[in-house]
This record gives C-alpha cells, sequence and structure tokens, in this order.
C-alpha cells in the first residue's frame, strides 16, 4: 500500500502541475489543502466536485484513516481520504476541484477505487513533509 500511495501522490503532483500549466488552476497561489484534522472533522461531509462540463457531482467523505507511523517526524502527515459517488457520471482518475461549505474550494487527486455495492469510491492519499 506505502507504494501505491507514494505513487498516486506523485501522480496527483504531476497532474496538478499540468492543470496548472494549462491554467486549469490559478498560478498566483497554490492552494492549500486542508489537513488530516479539518477532513476527520468532516467525515459523512458532502463534497461537490466541479466536472469539466460544469456539472456537480456530491461525494461523501465516507473515511478517513492516518497512517503515521510510530517513527514518522513531528509534523508529518501521512493519510488517505475515501469518498463515496452516485452511481452516474463514473469519474476518472485526476485532479478535480472540490468544495466545501467551511473548508472553500481546492483541487483533489482522486483515484477510483472497488465498488462498494453500487456506490463508486474515490481515494485520495496525502503525504506531507513538515515544514
Amino acid at each position: 500500500m506505502k507504494g501505491v500511495g507514494a505513487l498516486a501522490t506523485v501522480a496527483g503532483l504531476l497532474a496538478l502541475r499540468r492543470a496548472r500549466d494549462q491554467d486549469h488552476i490559478p498560478h498566483a497561489a497554490s492552494p492549500v489543502l486542508p489537513g488530516l484534522a479539518a477532513f476527520a472533522s468532516r467525515l459523512g461531509s458532502v463534497f461537490p466536485l466541479q466536472t469539466a462540463t460544469a456539472h456537480l457531482v456530491p461525494l461523501t467523505l465516507a473515511e478517513v484513516a492516518d497512517h503515521r507511523s510510530p517513527s514518522s517526524p513531528a509534523g508529518t502527515e501521512h493519510f488517505s481520504l475515501i469518498f463515496r459517488g452516485p452511481r452516474e457520471p463514473l469519474l476518472d482518475q485526476g485532479t478535480h476541484a472540490l468544495t466545501h461549505p467551511s473548508l472553500g474550494a481546492f483541487p483533489l487527486f482522486i483515484v477510483p477505487s472497488l465498488r462498494n455495492g453500487d456506490a463508486p469510491t474515490y481515494v485520495a492519499i496525502f503525504n506531507r513533509l513538515p515544514t
């Protein structure tokens, strides 16, 4: 799982850079993504996702998992999010614009995951080093 997380993180960073280079994301300021505590306190919340066709897809934050180890340096965050989405439309892997009433708008790289019954799920993985 650690290799998959690192690969997803690298792929997310590359996708974010490509999106910025194509003017899909403003160059002026890099978005500050919420941290583990912010997401954990919003478990069960809906995060509307804006598609390229201006369609809003409601994603529900279904799980927040902390992956830090006892040997992780202080201030390090390693966590994953699982969102549950509607049956249609199915979303592609990539960087998408999400919003939340209290967290604001931010881009997030998500990867389709196993289906839970009829509801597709999407995973986002965070690996942050202390600044």
